[in-house]
């Protein structure tokens, strides 16, 4: 896949032809996913506000219901749904994880590469030439971590992917849903690391969606 009028085609494209380039449907749900360095379910506590509670992941609109402040639930299962797709385009030659010489595989200059989710250290879930693959970021400026000056750079970020967090959760007498976490400060017990605030791990440059 080649960069020229990547962004006219994807907004012509329908399902088919995504599915054609091993491209998802959007949006698109990655099941098992918690975007904390730490993460941990289990009990969590609401805080100073109450937490809008929906039926499906990903839903918009109007709540179904909500846990109160300051009150006890369970957080049993985490996923991401990702709104967009990131976009990155090779101009020099290099390994999807540099340094990885048997581990990785080469990106040709003009390689399409769609960033479905920031994983961690600076690293990608990405779809190249319709191929799912863990990807380095390999861009000067754009989704990933700040890099020291002098860092080589083999391409461009065009831009990065939108993602959000999803818990599913129980709660009360019997009550079920699914809560987003992506803005959601108001939570504790995710950071198994120790701390409070919930910080959600995205990509400097990549976007959270809300609802």
């Amino acid at each position: 896949m080649r960069s020229h009028g990547v962004f006219f085609s994807l907004a012509l494209v329908g399902a088919a032809s995504l599915h054609a380039q091993g491209l998802p449907t959007l949006p698109h749900t990655i099941p098992g996913i918690c975007p904390l360095e730490c993460c941990r379910l289990g009990r969590w506590q609401s805080n100073w506000a109450a937490i809008p509670v929906y039926v499906a992941p990903g839903q918009r609109g109007s709540r179904h219901t909500a846990i109160a402040a300051k009150s006890t639930f369970v957080a049993d299962s985490s996923i991401v749904v990702v709104r967009r797709l990131g976009i990155a385009i090779v101009d020099r030659p290099v390994r999807t994880i540099p340094g990885a010489v048997t581990d990785s595989t080469m990106l040709a200059p003009g390689d399409t590469v769609y960033l479905l989710h920031y994983q961690l250290e600076d690293t990608f879930t990405a779809v190249v030439n319709g191929v799912t693959k863990d990807v380095e970021a390999f861009w000067k400026d754009g989704p990933g971590m700040l890099r020291p000056k002098g860092t080589p750079f083999f391409g461009r970020a065009l831009r990065g992917p939108v993602e959000e967090w999803w818990v599913h959760v129980r709660f009360g007498a019997g009550s079920v849903g699914w809560i987003n976490m992506t803005r959601n400060e108001s939570v504790s017990g995710p950071d198994g690391c120790g701390g409070d605030a919930v910080q959600p791990r995205v990509a400097a440059g990549a976007v959270r969606a809300s609802i």
